[in-house]
């Protein structure tokens, strides 16, 4: 059965009217009807966009681990242009099945031609700590990467009205944010 077919199950459920609306965690129905309605989007999203978009952005040049690692450079270094290796190791090892050395090697093979889109340095406050910046070409292949990115996501775009456009990208906003949020919190120690 298609993931469509599931979701077709799922049909909104009525607001009521204003007076009544709030947070889902109010209405464990309207909680537990829109919970599984996402979740069976999650796999032909994950899959079919969010690959879709990674190839894209892979431009048939990188892989994905070699665009993370470029991602996360730009979005979470400092002015967008280096990041201490060990917080491209964090991120990679949350994402990936991947483990310190290989992330070793793939910086490595980052610096060198015919990439050389990155280059490692001691870092100047704790000289045992190293730091990954992007060099021109770096800059250069991100600026590329984010286009690319773009366009393929111009193509699904261009089937949307604007409100619907902008409700996707405030829901997936408030999700992000919800899931740092979750992430920060303490996690419940398990009972043995």
């Amino acid at each position: 059965m298609s993931y469509r077919h599931y979701f077709a199950s799922y049909a909104p459920l009525p607001m009521g009217d204003a007076n009544d609306r709030g947070l889902l965690e109010n209405d464990p129905a309207k909680r537990h009807h829109y919970s599984a309605a996402f979740l069976e989007l999650f796999y032909p999203v994950h899959y079919r966009i969010g690959i879709g978009i990674e190839d894209a952005m892979r431009q048939g040049r990188l892989t994905r681990h070699e665009v993370a690692v470029l991602w996360l450079i730009r979005t979470e270094g400092v002015d967008g242009a280096e990041l201490r290796r060990k917080d491209i190791e964090r991120a990679l090892t949350s994402w990936f099945e991947i483990q310190s050395s290989a992330i070793s090697k793939l910086i490595r093979g980052l610096t060198k031609p015919p990439l050389a889109l990155v280059e490692l340095f001691e870092d100047p406050e704790n000289g045992r700590e190293k730091r990954v910046r992007l060099t021109e070409a770096g800059h250069d292949e991100i600026n590329a990467i984010m286009k690319a990115g773009t366009e393929f996501i111009e193509t699904m775009v261009d089937h949307l009205t604007e409100d619907t456009a902008k409700e996707g990208v405030d829901f997936l906003s408030k999700v992000s944010e919800i899931i740092e949020l979750l992430a920060a919190s303490p996690k419940p120690q398990q009972q043995q």
